[in-house]
């Protein structure tokens, strides 16, 4: 699924990623998590499970594949950000 916003932030301590950009099958497969409490310039949210993801910045390295955690965020009103790197 592309991301249309993506935002590098320094201030966050983990990745975040919107519901509504995951694929419903690797959703299937998330990991509870300790439930996390973000507070943002939008308003809280809540995050209470995690999924390894791989992706690419294809505008980057498009043949460099990551891997990495991210707590999924699943409110229900669309945030800002498809993804919040931290």
């Amino acid at each position: 699924t592309p991301l249309n916003s993506v935002l590098i932030d320094t201030g966050v301590n983990r990745t975040i990623m919107s519901l509504h950009v995951v694929p419903t099958e690797l959703f299937e497969h998330r990991e509870a998590a300790k439930e996390t409490v973000w507070k943002k310039n939008g308003g809280p949210f809540v995050t209470k499970h995690e999924l390894e993801l791989r992706f690419v910045f294809l505008e980057c390295a498009p043949s460099k594949k990551i891997t990495w955690m991210v707590a999924i965020d699943e409110s229900e009103t669309h945030p800002t950000y498809d993804m919040i790197i931290g």
